[in-house]
Parts: structure tokens; C-alpha cells; sequence
């Protein structure tokens, strides 16, 4: 970005935002109205982030959920597949 480059700007384009409000201070959502107000994106962001601790949700859904999932199971083995008449493989 050279400043005569910036200087014919009449908006931030897209692709700079972050390099423009690290270097500046000022925030995304000033820059660019469209984006998330500040805190927003971050309230809004799933809370587990590594694996570890997506597989342990994974886990207990699993555990909470087990006695429907073997009803259903039971009931495929009772009934057959829904609309099994329709597919096509």
C-alpha cells in the first residue's frame, strides 16, 4: 500500500481492512459499516475451538442421546428404511 494508493481510496477495500485497522487503531466496523460491530463476532463465535474439546461434545451428545438413537435403530430393524421403496441404490 504506498500512500498514493490509499489516498485515492473513497473506501477500504475488503482485502485491506485488517492490515488497515492494525496499523491505524481504528476498528473493522468503523472502516466498513457492513462488517459485525466489535464483540459481536466474537459472541457469536462457536465457543469450542480445538479438537479435543469438539470431540468430547461429540461424545456426550452421544451418551444423551443413546437410548433414542437404539429406538430408531430398532425401529429400522422392525419396519425397514423410510421411503426405501424409493431409492435408487
Amino acid at each position: 500500500m504506498t500512500k498514493g494508493a490509499v489516498s485515492q481510496w473513497r473506501r477500504v477495500p475488503a482485502d485491506r481492512i485488517g492490515a488497515v485497522a492494525r496499523l491505524t487503531g481504528i476498528a473493522p466496523h468503523d472502516l466498513d459499516p457492513a462488517l459485525p460491530p466489535p464483540g459481536l463476532a466474537e459472541a457469536q463465535a462457536p465457543l469450542i475451538d480445538d479438537d479435543a474439546a469438539r470431540a468430547d461434545k461429540a461424545r456426550r451428545w452421544l451418551e444423551e442421546n443413546r437410548e433414542a438413537i437404539e429406538a430408531h435403530h430398532r425401529w429400522v430393524e422392525q419396519h425397514g428404511l423410510p421411503l426405501a421403496k424409493y431409492r435408487m441404490f
